[in-house]
């Protein structure tokens, strides 16, 4: 794929030249572009200073270097929203920093995906996703009673309990919820069977004890 010649920074300069009353001529003549080249930048970079290009750039580049196999995503110490997710690997997540980007920059849905290098065509529906489940508070609660009720059941005898009293739930959601509230049980490790040699050992030790 061919790149330009000039930087995000010197393009955004150029705009801003423009915009403060330089002709367009002018500034094409000096950078050596044609006018249609500075329009398609125009309509690229509109609204955008140096700062927002260069943090967009470097978005886009931590997301093309996750998508590669083998590497993991680490976390960003200069990002200036915390919390903003960095990995774009599932739906959800490619949503959200789609609309963190829209939020914090002021961009337009089409700028957004452009600058973090999400095919808005293909991704336009999960973009535009709003969900439609109904809120799991009342079934996270009385999964939360029942597990703390029944200390020993695990999450299959607690949805047996939950169908018992009328929730429709599949198993799959009550795992699911189980596993996100920490309900989870620990299982206890098994202590190593001791061999005939220290069973012998240690059955002298005790009667050498008793003698003495």
């Amino acid at each position: 794929m061919r790149t330009s010649k000039f930087t995000n920074e010197q393009i955004v300069q150029a705009l801003r030249q423009a915009e403060s009353g330089t002709p367009v001529v002018d500034i094409c003549r000096k950078l050596g572009v044609s006018e249609q080249t500075f329009y398609r930048w125009k309509r690229k970079f509109t609204g955008l200073d140096v700062s927002n290009v260069h943090e967009l750039k470097q978005l886009r580049d931590e997301n093309r270097k996750l998508k590669k196999p083998g590497r993991r995503a680490e976390p960003r110490q200069d990002d200036p929203a915390r919390g903003a997710p960095t990995k774009m690997v599932s739906p959800a997540q490619r949503r959200e920093l789609v609309g963190w980007a829209k939020d914090c920059f002021q961009l337009t849905e089409r700028r957004a995906c452009r600058a973090l290098a999400v095919h808005r065509a293909v991704h336009r529906a999960m973009i535009r996703y709003q969900s439609t489940r109904p809120p799991q508070e009342p079934l996270r609660a009385r999964l939360h009673e029942l597990a703390r009720d029944r200390i020993s059941f695990a999450y299959l005898r607690l949805h047996v309990m939950l169908r018992r009293e009328g929730w429709i739930v599949s198993h799959k959601r009550v795992y699911r919820l189980y596993r996100q509230e920490g309900l989870s049980l620990t299982r206890k490790r098994p202590r190593p069977r001791a061999d005939g040699w220290t069973l012998c050992r240690r059955i002298y030790r005790g009667s050498a004890n008793a003698i003495t």
